[in-house]
């Protein structure tokens, strides 16, 4: 660790903050139903169906209509203390973000991290981009988002899958005669409808409408708020209200928020839809203008690798056990998440045994 990134603290001592961080577990209530797979990824006993089917991984973004007012927010324990990410980054934002994040960001993460299991399928949904959110909503971020499928089920007798897009069917008047009669399976015949398989990588920018089928285990990256629009009203497990709906824009604003004039059907899958199969190495699931919102690598290694962290970072195990270390060696394991502070400055991943591989989330490039 370069001596630059080596920062005194007001409570803590240097080395803790550049070191990993393990995240406690954080589950999200939501108005679907799932939860199962997160369960079994966790290495848990026992797993369970119920509306708490996302774990949102070093969080600094509240949850909205959530049960605490801090839902959402993540936290690492540190010599037996709990300390929520929100607290870290108040009280160490040098160390936990650096200086140009900051200079650039702002004294916030710039993601959001989630696993997320559906048992039943989500709305039809779409978020706004950035510029419908700095015009109607007082913030600086959209909602872009990535899908990274690790898992999923057979449900009802279908198999995992997902709504991407408009298809080449849909009509801008026919779907907005949909959603006022609500005639969902109308709406649904407008999207294209994707089977998934473990590796699949999708990316979902804003105003594209989308919806996560029943069965489908996945690691989301996402700019850091929970804007959604969600156009069937009632569901499987769910009556929205209106702001549920709409968030107290109305019908017709929330409209502006689908993207109806972009591309559609194959062109648009073979934009937004690639594979990712494990290899030795790194791999770099984001090209070209989508590191604006975020940055998306796995590691793989059957002995050691060396990965420099250039920012705040966010880190999943997704296969095997070994260790990560920093300025200190963490035993880690498959389901295990942790932060990687800014200070940490490089990381070594060594596999025991069999391959270890770690999905690493970073906030926007420079």
């Amino acid at each position: 660790m370069s001596e630059d990134k080596i920062i005194m603290h007001k409570g803590l001592k240097p080395l803790v903050l550049s070191m990993p961080l393990q995240l406690t577990e954080n589950r999200v209530s939501r108005i679907y139903t799932g939860g199962a797979l997160i369960d079994c990824f966790l290495g848990k006993s026992a797993s369970v169906d119920g509306y708490y089917p996302e774990n949102w991984i070093g969080s600094d973004t509240v949850a909205l209509g959530g049960e605490r007012p801090d839902e959402g927010i993540a936290s690492v324990i540190i010599d037996g203390t709990l300390y929520s990410i929100a607290s870290l980054i108040r009280d160490y934002p040098d160390a936990m973000l650096g200086p140009e994040h900051r200079s650039r960001i702002g004294d916030r993460t710039g993601i959001l991290v989630k696993e997320l299991d559906s048992l039943t399928r989500l709305p039809i949904q779409s978020h706004p981009d950035s510029a419908f959110s700095k015009q109607y909503l007082n913030s600086s971020y959209g909602k872009t988002e990535t899908w990274y499928i690790a898992g999923g089920r057979t449900v009802d007798g279908d198999a995992p899958h997902v709504y991407l897009g408009f298809n080449e069917r849909a009509d801008k008047t026919l779907f907005r005669r949909h959603y006022d009669e609500q005639n969902v399976n109308g709406m649904f015949s407008m999207l294209n409808k994707v089977y998934v398989r473990e590796h699949d990588f999708f990316v979902i920018p804003g105003k594209v409408p989308h919806a996560i089928g029943g069965g489908v285990f996945c690691i989301e990256v996402q700019e850091p708020t929970d804007f959604v629009f969600q156009l069937d009203k009632k569901g499987p497990c769910w009556d929205l209200t209106p702001a549920q709906v709409h968030m107290g824009l109305g019908d017709n604003r929330m409209f502006e928020s689908f993207d109806f004039d972009g591309q559609r059907g194959g062109v648009l899958l073979r934009n937004l839809a690639s594979h990712h199969a494990p290899v030795e190495g790194a791999v770099d699931l984001l090209a070209g203008s989508w590191r604006e919102f975020f940055g998306i690598n796995i590691i793989t290694t059957t002995h050691n690798m060396e990965y420099t962290l250039n920012s705040f970072a966010v880190a999943i195990i997704l296969e095997g056990e070994g260790y990560l270390d920093t300025s200190r060696s963490i035993w880690c394991k498959k389901g295990d998440a942790f932060i990687l502070p800014f200070a940490a400055g490089s990381l070594s991943i060594t596999a025991n045994g069999s391959p270890l591989s770690v999905f690493i989330a970073t906030p926007p490039a420079q």
